[in-house]
């Protein structure tokens, strides 16, 4: 992984075999972020997990895709929950033949590369929690 910061905003680069999750977290602790906002990302990636979250058992459903997709958009955040980076992250990638998946990503691996931009907010202003009687977590201000 290579990165650059500025006040506000980061590029994260993404080298063959990275695993995105564990990158974005080791990032987010490396640079003392509580919360950003991943504004864009492209690149290739294999070893995709994908969730469905199941709300009877509060926890997601996982499921494994082969082969190598072409990453078409990323959307999501890094907020800290319970302390530590929580990434949570969607995407839409393509396969070889066009087809596309898009979901709630668990994980993947960096194939040639990627590239995430991220937009950094205030270290003071939100947080991810739970609540008794909701399944999942959500962001709301500390």
């Amino acid at each position: 992984m290579e990165y650059y910061r500025n006040e506000s905003d980061a590029f994260i680069r993404l080298e063959p075999g990275d695993f995105l999750m564990k990158s974005l977290m080791e990032f987010a602790k490396l640079e003392n972020i509580d919360f950003a906002i991943i504004s864009s990302g492209v690149g290739m990636l294999e070893g995709i997990e994908m969730g469905w979250f199941c709300v009877n058992n509060n926890d997601y459903d996982k499921y494994t895709i082969a082969g190598t997709y072409d990453l078409s958009s990323i959307s999501g955040n890094i907020s800290l929950f319970n302390g530590n980076p929580h990434p949570h992250i969607h995407i839409v990638a393509n396969h070889p033949d066009f087809e596309t998946l898009s979901g709630h990503l668990i994980d993947c691996r960096c194939h040639i590369t990627m590239e995430i931009g991220l937009r950094i907010f205030d270290n003071e202003a939100l947080t991810r929690k739970t609540k008794e009687g909701v399944p999942a977590s959500f962001i709301t201000k500390k």
